[in-house]
């Protein structure tokens, strides 16, 4: 009888090493993605040229005219983006997150609708607000390895998945 628990119990162990291993690699791949859009990208130096970005996104994207997107250039490491109901969002950067690849990946987020959806809990940014104070993104599954995974490929390779 133990023998036939212990054996359970290592295919429970390998199952859960298999699905940290997975996890560890696909954080790890997203990491290296956004790192390379990061260095790669030209840098949004002024609030003029950020909402030139917004609204090329807003049309490449096909957000709805009604969506009201505001927008905040920070002094401090930032990149989210937040809704607030009433089809009204901002995008905020700053710091070395201030260039034209993250207001891409920001801007995928608020035309797919991952704001809307239930991928994420309520009442958090998208993003890293202040990378300086701990993380404030409280994220799901869902949003982790479907919404996160989607802006990133369209932040890197331009594709709409």
């Amino acid at each position: 009888m133990p023998s036939k628990t212990l054996k359970i119990l290592k295919k429970a162990g390998l199952a859960g090493l298999s699905i940290f291993a997975f996890s560890l690699n696909w954080a790890a791949g997203l990491c290296v993605l956004n790192m390379e859009a990061l260095i790669n990208s030209p840098p949004v130096r002024d609030e003029v040229r950020l909402e030139q970005l917004i609204e090329e996104q807003r049309e490449f994207l096909d957000v709805p005219e009604g969506w009201k997107i505001s927008f905040k250039l920070l002094a401090e490491d930032a990149a989210c983006s937040e809704y607030f109901g009433n089809d009204s969002f901002e995008v905020r950067i700053g710091g070395i997150y201030a260039n034209e690849s993250v207001v891409q990946h920001e801007m995928y987020h608020i035309a797919d609708g991952h704001h809307k959806s239930n991928s994420r809990i309520k009442g958090t940014p998208l993003g890293i607000f202040n990378i300086k104070n701990p993380i404030t993104l409280m994220m799901t599954p869902k949003y982790l390895y479907w919404d996160e995974p989607q802006a990133t490929v369209y932040q890197v390779f331009g594709w709409k998945p």
